[in-house]
């Protein structure tokens, strides 16, 4: 019993010696060239357009540094005239942060 050949094992990308060739013209493909305009990060330094993130990221700020002095949520609360509760999500959402970033933790409060 003989094979019949296929047609496509002929064509087949694999088997194909120009697939082994180094070619010359090629290119080193970056990052860069994948990125378009719109992937941009904003600058976060533009708190005046958000009064509401320019208020969250200042008491983060405040929290987070009586928090270092060893004060309880509610020992902070009443320090900076917050809510119990809203000292407790800056408290939960900047203990993912080692660096303490007040602007990413300001964040993560506003979307809780």
């Amino acid at each position: 019993m003989t094979d019949k050949q296929n047609p496509f094992d002929m064509t087949d990308w694999e088997l194909s010696e120009e697939y082994y060739q180094e070619n010359e013209d090629k290119r080193d493909l970056k990052l860069e060239d994948f990125m378009l305009a719109e992937d941009e990060i904003p600058s976060m330094a533009s708190t005046e357009e958000d009064p509401v993130l320019a208020r969250t990221i200042s008491d983060v700020e405040k929290v987070l540094a009586v928090y270092g002095e060893g004060k309880s949520v509610e020992e902070i609360a009443l320090a900076l005239s917050l809510e119990a509760d809203y000292v407790h999500t800056i408290l939960y959402c900047a203990q993912g942060f080692s660096e303490d970033d007040p602007i990413a933790v300001a964040r993560l409060v506003m979307m809780s």
